[in-house]
């Protein structure tokens, strides 16, 4: 259970369910918040998607604010969601504190089953980004779709593209994934790299300084003792 110690933390995430929800989606309260947690309010109540009815042990489909599913820090998260962010069910996904996603009008985000994103992410989307199931993502990462500004050289190019992350994804810290990235099931990606191609080509690679050095790759989520 997560220590929900002070009412703020129930009030929180009740208003944030009633502002995204309708009324009976809401009292199930499929997504928890800390008090931490910031947003600008939706246009309707059709920004955020829930495709089933959440986890079988636990019963909200998103954490948001919090470290796991018992601790948080004093860090606030930011959400603007003005397109579309579909979560799926099956197992409880969550991002920790000072986590910022921004979902432009238009756009949609997608993130599957029991992800998992350590503190200070951000995701900025304009166009697409799918997340498949059982991702984790280690902190300070950044996702965007998009050039954020205009720009024009004389090869031409898109300023949008999709970004796509396979399923058992585990992405290292401090990465930053740009417009037209795509990432196979099982990769591992190291630590502080660009990535901004398709490695759609290999099969569970391991991807270090945007280059893939190894392949057929297992990897789980226990920690090393």
């Amino acid at each position: 259970m997560i220590k929900r110690n002070t009412w703020r933390d129930y009030f929180a995430t009740l208003r944030f369910c009633f502002t995204f929800f309708e009324w009976k989606t809401a009292l199930r309260l499929p997504v928890y918040v800390t008090p931490l947690v910031q947003y600008k309010k939706p246009k309707d109540k059709h920004r955020i998607v829930l495709d089933n009815t959440g986890s079988k042990t636990y019963p909200a489909n998103l954490l948001i604010g919090y470290l796991d599913r018992e601790y948080s820090w004093d860090r606030p998260s930011f959400l603007n969601i003005r397109g579309q962010l579909q979560i799926h069910g099956g197992a409880t996904s969550h991002f920790a504190p000072g986590a910022s996603l921004c979902i432009m009008d238009n756009a949609h985000v997608e993130l599957g089953s029991r992800f998992t994103a350590s503190h200070n992410l951000r995701i900025y989307s304009v166009r697409q980004v799918v997340v498949g199931n059982d991702n984790m993502w280690s902190y300070d990462c950044v996702v965007m779709d998009t050039d954020a500004h205009e720009l024009s050289c004389a090869k031409g190019g898109g300023r949008t593209k999709r970004v796509q992350f396979g399923d058992h994804v585990w992405m290292g810290a401090r990465n930053i994934v740009l417009k037209g990235t795509e990432i196979p099931d099982g990769a591992v990606l190291g630590a502080g790299q660009q990535l901004r191609k398709s490695y759609m080509d290999y099969k569970a690679p391991v991807i270090a300084g945007g280059d893939v050095v190894r392949e057929n790759v297992n990897w789980s989520r226990k920690l090393v003792q």
